[in-house]
């Protein structure tokens, strides 16, 4: 039925009211050809790329994305890239100078922006992998200089190890398994945990079903989303480990917006 309405409401004189939001408007129309783009997330953030966009708005336009930008959603995404943040800076400062990372979807890859341990230079090697040319090209200019390598190639890449990109201290996937069912996603979790090494951690996140502002999403955003409860993330960890050689954890966010599986390598 809600795949019914979908449509319709879209097709609604309603629709070009919420559209005037550039937040919304930028995820309906997808400027990049896919959902969830590096660059609506930075309409999250209040990211200086998209002030333009912010000030060029109506007023009520203006309104609206004053709501949108706090909506429970966009909060628990900015948590996300905190927590993403610390577990750098932690695992760096656990494991020494010759951390390596790799980052899997990585966008723009904001939580670098904040990580003290690139700052300070005590990584000795973060991968940044996305499949947009753009994001790919962003971080190559925002990062310049610094560890951070960014690479173009997609999940496809990584199961059919196309791309061999060695082994990590922490792998992470913070916006992508939203999109990937359950077979896909337990053979990606797989394969990044044959790429850490020992000791070495995998973190994934995905929207969960306690999100309160998915309607709004699916329908005026046009941002359809796969959501997980806690017991489907367990599913994603337990079809994918040997108990005796990991230990794992499944945790929500402060809204419970979104849910985080890590997986730890034992030593």
């Amino acid at each position: 039925m809600w795949k019914e309405i979908i449509p319709l409401v879209q097709n609604h004189p309603v629709a070009a009211y919420f559209l005037q939001d550039p937040f919304t408007h930028w995820s309906f129309d997808k400027p990049r050809g896919y959902s969830g783009d590096a660059q609506l997330l930075d309409f999250i953030y209040g990211h200086p790329s998209v002030q333009d966009k912010i000030a060029a708005a109506s007023p009520i336009g203006t309104a609206l994305y004053d709501y949108t930008k706090d909506a429970s959603s966009s909060v628990a995404v900015r948590e996300r890239r905190d927590i993403l943040t610390k577990y750098i800076d932690d695992v760096a400062n656990t494991r020494g100078p010759d951390t390596e990372i790799l980052t899997i979807a990585a966008g723009h890859l904001r939580e670098a922006n904040g990580s003290s341990a690139l700052a300070q230079g005590k990584i000795k090697r973060w991968v940044a992998l996305d499949q947009d040319p753009l994001s790919v090209g962003a971080i190559m200019r925002d990062f310049h200089g610094t560890c951070i390598e960014a690479i173009d190639g997609s999940v496809r890449g990584i199961l059919s190890r196309r791309q061999e990109l060695g082994t990590f201290d922490f792998v992470y996937a913070a916006g992508l398994y939203d999109y990937l069912v359950d077979k896909v996603s337990i053979k990606l979790t797989q394969r990044c945990l044959e790429m850490l090494k020992p000791g070495g951690s995998f973190l994934f996140a995905n929207f969960s079903q306690d999100i309160g502002v998915d309607g709004y999403m699916e329908s005026f955003m046009n941002w359809a989303l796969l959501l997980r409860t806690e017991q489907d993330m367990w599913h994603i960890i337990n079809s994918s480990i040997d108990p005796s050689l990991v230990e794992a954890e499944v945790f929500f966010g402060e809204n419970r917006n979104i849910v985080y599986g890590v997986i730890r390598k034992k030593a």
